[in-house]
Protein backbone atom coordinates (compact mmCIF):
# COMPACT_ATOMS: atom_id res chain seq x y z
CA UNK A 1 0.00 0.00 0.00
CA UNK A 2 1.34 3.45 -0.96
CA UNK A 3 1.57 6.25 1.59
CA UNK A 4 -1.09 8.96 1.36
CA UNK A 5 1.56 11.64 0.75
CA UNK A 6 2.76 9.79 -2.36
CA UNK A 7 -0.79 9.54 -3.75
CA UNK A 8 -1.42 13.21 -2.96
CA UNK A 9 1.71 14.20 -4.91
CA UNK A 10 0.54 12.20 -7.94
CA UNK A 11 -2.91 13.83 -7.86
CA UNK A 12 -1.38 17.31 -7.56
CA UNK A 13 0.92 16.58 -10.51
CA UNK A 14 -2.03 15.50 -12.69
CA UNK A 15 -4.03 18.59 -11.73
CA UNK A 16 -1.09 20.88 -12.47
CA UNK A 17 -0.57 19.36 -15.92
CA UNK A 18 -4.22 19.82 -16.85
CA UNK A 19 -4.75 23.29 -15.40
CA UNK A 20 -5.03 26.34 -17.58
CA UNK A 21 -3.14 29.52 -16.79
CA UNK A 22 -4.90 32.88 -16.87
CA UNK A 23 -3.53 36.35 -16.19
CA UNK A 24 -5.82 39.33 -15.84
CA UNK A 25 -4.31 42.81 -15.57
CA UNK A 26 -6.17 45.84 -14.25
CA UNK A 27 -4.25 48.97 -15.19
CA UNK A 28 -0.83 49.10 -13.57
CA UNK A 29 -2.07 48.45 -10.05
CA UNK A 30 -3.54 44.96 -10.01
CA UNK A 31 -2.90 41.52 -11.50
CA UNK A 32 -4.89 38.31 -10.99
CA UNK A 33 -3.20 35.02 -11.88
CA UNK A 34 -4.99 31.65 -11.98
CA UNK A 35 -3.47 28.24 -12.52
CA UNK A 36 -0.13 28.88 -10.85
CA UNK A 37 0.71 26.26 -8.26
CA UNK A 38 3.59 27.83 -6.35
CA UNK A 39 4.97 31.17 -5.24
CA UNK A 40 8.70 30.91 -5.87
CA UNK A 41 9.59 34.38 -4.62
CA UNK A 42 7.72 37.20 -2.93
CA UNK A 43 9.05 40.66 -2.14
CA UNK A 44 8.00 44.31 -2.41
CA UNK A 45 9.77 44.65 -5.78
CA UNK A 46 9.14 41.26 -7.41
CA UNK A 47 6.94 38.17 -7.29
CA UNK A 48 7.66 34.92 -9.14
CA UNK A 49 4.83 32.44 -9.74
CA UNK A 50 5.42 29.01 -11.24
CA UNK A 51 3.39 26.19 -12.70
CA UNK A 52 4.02 23.06 -14.69
CA UNK A 53 3.70 25.18 -17.85
CA UNK A 54 6.19 27.89 -16.90
CA UNK A 55 6.78 30.84 -14.61
CA UNK A 56 6.18 34.56 -14.59
CA UNK A 57 7.97 37.34 -12.78
CA UNK A 58 6.06 40.47 -11.81
CA UNK A 59 8.30 43.47 -11.16
CA UNK A 60 7.15 46.69 -9.53
CA UNK A 61 6.97 48.74 -6.36
CA UNK A 62 5.13 48.07 -3.10
CA UNK A 63 3.85 44.71 -4.36
CA UNK A 64 1.55 42.82 -2.00
CA UNK A 65 -0.44 39.62 -2.23
CA UNK A 66 -4.08 40.57 -1.69
CA UNK A 67 -5.81 37.29 -2.42
CA UNK A 68 -4.19 33.91 -2.09
CA UNK A 69 -5.89 30.56 -2.58
CA UNK A 70 -5.22 27.21 -4.23
CA UNK A 71 -6.53 28.63 -7.50
CA UNK A 72 -5.71 32.35 -7.52
CA UNK A 73 -3.12 34.91 -6.59
CA UNK A 74 -3.84 38.65 -6.72
CA UNK A 75 -0.88 41.01 -6.75
CA UNK A 76 -1.35 44.72 -6.09
CA UNK A 77 1.07 47.61 -6.22
CA UNK A 78 2.74 49.59 -9.01
CA UNK A 79 3.35 46.96 -11.69
CA UNK A 80 6.22 47.87 -14.01
CA UNK A 81 6.96 44.64 -15.83
CA UNK A 82 5.66 41.12 -16.42
CA UNK A 83 8.16 38.59 -17.70
CA UNK A 84 7.49 35.04 -18.84
CA UNK A 85 10.36 32.78 -17.79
Amino acid sequence: MKPISELKQKVEKILQQNSQIYIEIHGRESLLAEGYCRIEHYGEESVILSSSKGSIRIVGENLTLKHLSDERVAVEGRIKEIEFL
